[in-house]
């Protein structure tokens, strides 16, 4: 066995049956590398939480840490007598881990974007790991035609 640059190989031919060395280009352990680093890559990958809604525009939550967490399903819009509406937004904390309080706060607006009295203020909530909660709030107004709900961890 003879080797050259070090890397050598013995292979028989298959014609005559002589021994013979050849050598291993260095094209081959870079693509072995290459296979065992991809593999690496396609392992066990960490469990997010489930999303189990699609963005509402409506909703917005104010603490960006709140997005990893706080699931909101969709809200539910009733007219009530004298045109006004009420909203309730199922929501819950998509971890196991201990609960959490938030505060909320729900504005309403006119068609054209005016703002509805009274004058919104914050609502705290209690949440238990993985228990849902409806976050909820009613226009006394009949002009409110919007709503909006902002989400934010408790202050």
């Amino acid at each position: 066995m003879t080797t050259t640059n070090g890397v050598a190989c013995i292979k028989r031919d298959r014609v005559d049956g002589r021994v013979r060395p050849f050598r291993i280009g260095f094209a081959s352990p870079a693509l072995a590398l290459l296979a065992i680093a991809l593999c690496g890559c396609y392992g066990p990958q960490p469990i997010e939480p489930k999303r189990e809604h699609t963005p509402f525009p409506q909703i917005t939550l104010v603490d960006p840490d709140l997005a990893r967490v706080l699931v909101v399903s969709e809200p539910r819009v009733d007219l009530r007598e004298g045109g006004s509406i009420q909203v309730s937004v199922p929501a819950r904390l998509a971890t196991s881990g201990p609960g959490r309080t938030i505060q909320y706060q729900f504005r309403f607006e006119t068609a054209e974007g005016h703002s509805v009295p009274p004058t919104p203020m914050w609502m705290r909530k209690s949440m238990a790991a993985r228990q849902e909660v409806l976050l909820e709030g009613a226009s006394i107004d009949g002009r409110a035609k919007k709503w909006f709900l902002e989400i934010r961890n408790a202050r």
